[in-house]
């Protein structure tokens, strides 16, 4: 798969799937901690998207077996790119996503990644490899699992999947209490599972 230049996909496509993204954006009223749930995002990452943004005006462009791999475990690889407006530029995201036996070199387990380096996919293009960086994480939010030990130090970029906060409840001899609303996918007991709804 060698690198061409691509056409730009349609500028109404990103702005349909950019408004999507906000009606799905928790905490829209404070940036730096706004989040995306993974479970809503994959609900926006239809075929017919994916192959928009990703086969340049040429449905062919995109090979069915790439096209799934895409849509099923790097969507949010690709929401971070929309985001960051990485579609702007004339960037052939699949050469540079995929090695040339067709294999991703990264899905989105993968995130969040830890260093800026690791965003080589983004290489010549600095703007959108730090905005990247900083971004993944909206999509990525922390996983709260319970387990015995019941403080966790979490890197402070990251996202904590607060939904809802009613503040000041009470006081004790710790403090103020809080009422937080969390995503039942993102609070998992010690086995594993995970709550379902929104568990508070």
């Amino acid at each position: 798969m060698s690198e061409t230049r691509e056409h730009l996909p349609a500028p109404e496509l990103i702005k349909s799937i950019l408004h999507d993204f906000k009606g799905i954006t928790h905490r829209q009223d404070e940036s730096a901690k706004s989040f995306i749930c993974h479970y809503d995002l994959e609900r926006i990452w239809t075929e017919e998207r994916v192959r928009g943004l990703l086969s340049a005006g040429d449905p062919g462009n995109l090979p069915s077996d790439l096209l799934q791999v895409i849509q099923q475990k790097m969507f949010t690889i690709l929401s971070v790119l929309v985001t960051i407006g990485a579609f702007s530029c004339q960037i052939n995201f699949l050469a540079r996503l995929f090695t040339p036996d067709r294999y991703p070199r990264f899905t989105d387990k993968d995130l969040p990644l830890r260093e800026l380096e690791e965003i080589d996919f983004l290489d010549g293009w600095d703007a959108f490899k730090e905005q990247f960086f900083y971004m993944q994480h909206k999509f990525r939010p922390v996983e709260i699992r319970l387990g015995a030990q019941q403080n966790h130090e979490i890197d402070p970029s990251r996202r904590l999947p607060f939904k809802t906060i009613i503040p000041c409840l009470g006081s004790g001899a710790f403090g103020d209490v809080e009422l937080i609303g969390i995503p039942g996918q993102y609070f998992i007991r010690e086995d594993g599972a995970q709550f379902p709804g929104v568990s508070i």
